[in-house]
């Protein structure tokens, strides 16, 4: 997301006015916590793009108790 942030010349704050998103919902973004699909899709929509170019999916490891 950050290179198409770059690529469109757009600041976080561009971005956050632009899809209207909460300021500690940015922080999230960018701590990289999770935040509803239906702010993806804000995002998606402002910078013309799909969820793949702005998210990664990484598998979480299972702890196994013995």
């Amino acid at each position: 997301m950050w290179k198409l942030l770059i690529d469109k010349k757009m600041s976080m704050f561009d971005l956050r006015k632009a899809t209207k998103i909460a300021p500690n919902t940015m922080t999230k973004i960018r701590k990289e916590q999770t935040v509803n699909l239906e702010i993806l899709c804000r995002i998606c929509e402002v910078l013309d793009c799909d969820f793949g170019d702005i998210v990664t999916y990484q598998k979480e490891e299972k702890i196994k108790c013995l």
